[in-house]
């Protein structure tokens, strides 16, 4: 939940990530005082979903090691 709060003040990555990040907090939260097993199914594999959106991102930002061919 602090990464997608971190992320909605981020100038340079799009407030969608942050507000898929709260989400999966949300579905994780519920499936936990609910008790409802199956949502967890859905929970972890829309974490790694974020994680992945996440680093794609970061890979993006990041300038690059490689000289341009040209």
């Amino acid at each position: 939940m602090f990464i997608g709060w971190g992320l909605f003040f981020h100038p340079r990555v799009p407030s969608l990530l942050g507000a898929f990040a709260f989400a999966v907090c949300a579905a994780d939260v519920v499936s936990i005082v609910n008790r409802s097993h199956w949502l967890e199914w859905v929970a972890v594999p829309l974490l790694l979903v974020f994680v992945a959106q996440l680093s794609y991102g970061a890979w993006r930002l990041a300038p690059s090691r490689w000289p341009s061919a040209g």
